[in-house]
């Protein structure tokens, strides 16, 4: 019989989940990411509105405020486009 290997996850107990929203706390003033990535124990992060992606290491990450979660919503909300009678 066969030994179960399980299999070792790409994320780090310590990083954040990919898909999630980081606040980069490096900068004068903080900048929200996506977090899309991992790459030599840094946290991959995309601008909320898209652009180019930055790295951060963890012990500068922390969550959205409640204010910064709410303004990345509707950052990232699609708008319906509007349909005239």
């Amino acid at each position: 019989m066969a030994e179960h290997t399980p299999q070792t996850s790409p994320q780090p107990a310590t990083m954040p989940p990919v898909g999630s929203y980081m606040v980069d706390t490096r900068m004068a003033t903080t900048r929200p990411g996506r977090v899309m990535d991992y790459e030599n124990g840094h946290v991959v992060l995309r601008p909320v509105t898209g652009g180019t992606e930055w790295t951060a290491p963890t012990t500068d990450l922390r969550p959205p405020t409640e204010t910064e979660a709410e303004r990345i919503r509707v950052l990232t909300t699609p708008v319906p486009p509007v349909v005239k009678p």
